[in-house]
């Protein structure tokens, strides 16, 4: 047996290794080569051994070493980018605290998600912090979108109201105005998708909104223009009856009557301020201007036709009038078209220019006026609803007498004024030939209905 160099043990033939240290013995070399080899051989095998199992050792412990690397570095990874995330989710939250300071105010359901958010009630981790900034941009988006559409609404409403007193202006009817409605609808529908802050529908509206503020100034201004111009007409038309009246009152003894200055006074102020809102084209309060001018006018015109049929001196009873007949000084002016055509010569339409007339009405007139100048003779009519007409009057009389009898009795004013009197008759016959090519006949209570309207009576 050998022994240990190291410990002093005894190592017994063929052994590599101290069986109590573990030491390496020599191997001494023998004479015989075959058990040198052999001697050899076992060595290496026991070699191998401890080899193997020392790389073992090393292997795991460098595994081990590198799976707690990674961790390690897994970790610092992760709060890295959680805190970089929490800041990023700190700062969109400050973006959004700046902009709500600065006026970009979110609706109240952006406000209730944002505040979710902001206040950590959706807990904040590697998993779910994606989650949460998604939602903050998108209410952030969404907000963006409401203050957009919220500040275009104002500007909408804006001009509304800008174009809807020009409406007024114009004398429009704004409840009546389908341009109008429509708009209105248009901008309900917008009130609703930012009440809803559905952002899609937010777009959609606020485009029909635009089309309809387009389409609702073009209705205005067609509509002004065409006012405007119908406006001016009457206006013309206003004038005309105006300086017809003064005319008919050029008698000193009509103008000096202080009932005539009054009411010519009040018909003259009424006219001027009702060509002053046309002529600036503001129509807002020209209907109540224009019942105002036709009250005083009529009023105006009335008085005049009464008071000179007063102070008429031409009608007197049948005895020294000529043939006229009795009482005729005694009837009253509105039971006469023309009370003063047996006076002085017509040379103006008295009829014509009465808005409230329609040109049936005035062809009807015509009739009577002309008509009325035979009937103060007391001429027998052929046509049975002018017979019916004038017998219902206080002051008519039929003598049996035809018109051709009566036509020589007429004096060169009635005969002149019965010539003008048929030439606007037959202006108007256009409007009430039937399709027999013959003007239609009035019934005695349809003259009779012209003439009251023609009083306002």
């Amino acid at each position: 047996m050998r022994t240990c160099k190291k410990c002093g043990a005894q190592i017994p033939e063929g052994q590599k290794f101290c069986g109590n240290c573990g030491a390496m013995v020599e191997i001494e070399q023998s004479n015989n080569p075959a058990q040198n080899q052999m001697n050899m051989g076992m060595g290496q095998v026991n070699n191998q051994r401890p080899a193997s199992a020392n790389n073992n050792s090393k292997t795991l412990i460098i595994v081990l070493a590198s799976v707690f690397g990674v961790l390690i570095i897994t970790m610092i990874i992760y709060f890295v980018v959680a805190m970089n995330k929490q800041n990023t989710l700190d700062n969109e939250c400050l973006k959004e605290e700046i902009m709500i300071s600065k006026g970009v105010v979110l609706n109240d359901y952006n406000k209730a998600s944002y505040e979710n958010v902001k206040m950590g009630k959706n807990s904040i981790n590697i998993f779910t912090l994606n989650n949460n900034l998604d939602e903050i941009k998108r209410i952030i988006d969404v907000s963006n979108e409401y203050s957009k559409y919220n500040e275009s609404k104002k500007g909408y409403t804006t001009k509304e109201g800008e174009l809807s007193n020009q409406a007024k202006m114009a004398g429009i009817d704004l409840n009546k105005f389908a341009s109008y409605v429509a708009l209105k609808e248009k901008m309900k529908s917008l009130d609703d998708a930012l009440a809803q802050n559905d952002s899609t529908k937010m777009q959609i509206s606020a485009k029909d909104v635009e089309d309809k503020l387009e389409e609702y100034e073009k209705a205005i201004l067609n509509n002004s223009t065409q006012s405007i111009g119908s406006e001016k007409e009457l206006m013309n038309q206003y004038q005309k009856r105006y300086d017809n009246t003064v005319n008919t009152s050029k008698s000193k003894k009509i103008n000096k009557k202080s009932k005539i200055i009054k009411a010519k006074n009040k018909a003259s102020i009424a006219l001027a301020s009702y060509k002053n809102a046309v002529n600036s084209e503001n129509l807002s309060n020209v209907a109540s201007l224009k019942n105002d001018l036709e009250t005083k006018l009529s009023s105006y015109e009335s008085i005049v036709n009464k008071t000179k049929a007063a102070n008429k001196k031409t009608k007197i009873s049948v005895s020294n009038s000529g043939g006229r007949v009795k009482n005729i000084n005694k009837a009253p002016y509105y039971e006469f078209a023309i009370s003063d055509s047996d006076v002085y010569t017509i040379n103006t339409d008295p009829f014509y220019y009465d808005t409230a007339l329609d040109d049936v009405d005035r062809y009807g007139l015509c009739i009577i006026a002309r008509n009325e100048i035979y009937a103060r003779y007391g001429a027998h009519f052929k046509t049975a609803s002018l017979r019916a007409y004038f017998k219902s009057l206080s002051w008519y009389t039929d003598t049996g007498k035809s018109t051709a009898q009566v036509e020589g009795m007429l004096s060169s004013v009635e005969k002149e004024n019965v010539r003008s009197i048929l030439a606007w008759q037959n202006n108007y016959a256009s409007y009430v030939i039937g399709d027999s090519g013959k003007a239609r006949d009035f019934s005695a209570v349809e003259y009779k209905n012209m003439l009251l309207k023609y009083y306002r009576r």
